[in-house]
């Protein structure tokens, strides 16, 4: 948290194999490209809260639907709910956009979000 990291380090992630948690908070992050995350198998906690993220691609989560809980995408810059990118993320429970400039919630927008107990959307536009 609070470097100034502008992507997801992949390469240098990827065998963390145990990794519970991943605290990405406070970067320079513009968006997630496909399979930014993938071999982090165990992860149940990933957030990205205050970066700059503007894209995440169709792909990004691919490899954490199977424990993932909770994501932070707060406080980025997200126009709008990247649906096909969380819909693969099925034992997520919490997710968590406020602070975007998300305009518009459309029909679907959650689909295949099916354990979500919490969901945040405060300060948006």
């Amino acid at each position: 948290a609070q470097n100034s990291l502008t992507q997801v380090p992949s390469p240098a992630i990827r065998n963390l194999h145990h990794l519970l948690i991943l605290n990405m908070n406070h970067n320079k992050i513009s968006s997630l490209h496909a399979k930014a995350f993938q071999g982090l198998d165990t992860l149940e906690i990933l957030t990205l809260y205050e970066n700059k993220i503007n894209n995440i691609d169709p792909e990004a989560f691919v490899g954490l639907g199977k424990k993932l809980k909770r994501l932070n995408l707060g406080g980025n810059g997200l126009t709008s709910v990247p649906q096909k990118a969380l819909s693969i993320l099925d034992t997520l429970k919490k997710l968590e956009m406020q602070e975007n400039r998300i305009s518009e919630i459309r029909e679907g927008d959650f689909e295949g979000l099916r354990t979500l107990d919490s969901l945040g959307l405060a300060h948006n536009k």
